[in-house]
């Protein structure tokens, strides 16, 4: 079982400004261990779960969502078909300044498909005739975690060229300054292959965000113009079909 060390310590160091600490390998059954149960040494640390591990208690969950997103034990997982328009599951609680951490794992059969090259400006890589540039990787599907209320403040999660971690919402906003842009387009891909546990450490305080992902940084100190101060999480679906995943170990410490 993962100790409980190398779970509170990046989320310390990560609330003292610390951004460099040992990466933290996680075993394919990160989700299943860990501080799910060994809840006392992370909430001594001002950390508290929101998912008890039995239900979907705070968790809005709406009729078209049963069935769909499901309490299973140690984990939630989604088998990508809500029949809600907003197939998202939201928090009923509201949150202003945290650090949240979350396990993610994407369980749709990777297959190959097109994913646009993204330049560390945010940008679309242009082919000579001046189209987007696209490679082929292994697609495993896509999810990502909402804040504060909104979903252009999306931490998105999905195995494409860019790497896990962006705010997708600001990155592919035209209208704001580019390094505003640059700076939540990921630094580098820390994924882990597809159907391996991502874990997920988020600082947002102010309208400043830090993405942490399996150990490596991804996003520093962003800017989120406009955001607001306090605001609802969800975890995200906004796919039509076929988007599956699990989330496990979700925990929170709200700042002051």
């Amino acid at each position: 079982m993962m100790k409980e060390l190398t779970l509170f310590l990046p989320l310390i160091l990560l609330a003292m400004g610390c951004q460099r600490f040992k990466p933290t390998k996680l075993s394919p059954e990160a989700g299943t261990e860990g501080l799910l149960y060994r809840k006392t040494p992370i909430q001594n640390h001002g950390f508290k779960s929101l998912y008890n591990g039995k239900d979907l208690t705070g968790w809005q969950e709406l009729p078209g969502h049963q069935g769909h997103w499901v309490a299973s034990g140690h984990r939630i997982d989604y088998d990508g078909k809500s029949e809600e328009k907003d197939k998202s599951i939201w928090s009923k609680e509201s949150y202003c300044d945290f650090i949240l951490i979350a396990d993610v794992r994407l369980t749709r059969k990777p297959e190959l498909a097109k994913s646009q090259v993204i330049l560390p400006n945010g940008e679309n890589e242009k082919n000579a005739d001046g189209t987007n540039k696209e490679v082929e990787i292994p697609y495993a599907g896509d999810t990502g975690i909402y804040l504060r209320g909104d979903s252009k403040n999306q931490v998105n999660i999905g195995y494409r060229y860019i790497g896990s971690g962006e705010i997708y919402g600001y990155r592919t906003d035209r209208s704001l300054p580019g390094p505003i842009r640059a700076a939540v387009t990921p630094k580098l891909k820390a994924d882990n292959p597809p159907g391996e546990w991502n874990r997920l450490i988020i600082k947002m305080q102010k309208d400043r965000i830090t993405v942490n992902l399996n150990g490596k940084t991804v996003i520093k100190n962003a800017q989120l113009p406009g955001i607001a101060a306090c605001g609802k999480i969800a975890l995200q679906d906004d796919h039509a079909t076929n988007n599956t995943f699990q989330f496990a170990n979700i925990y929170l410490k709200e700042l002051k």
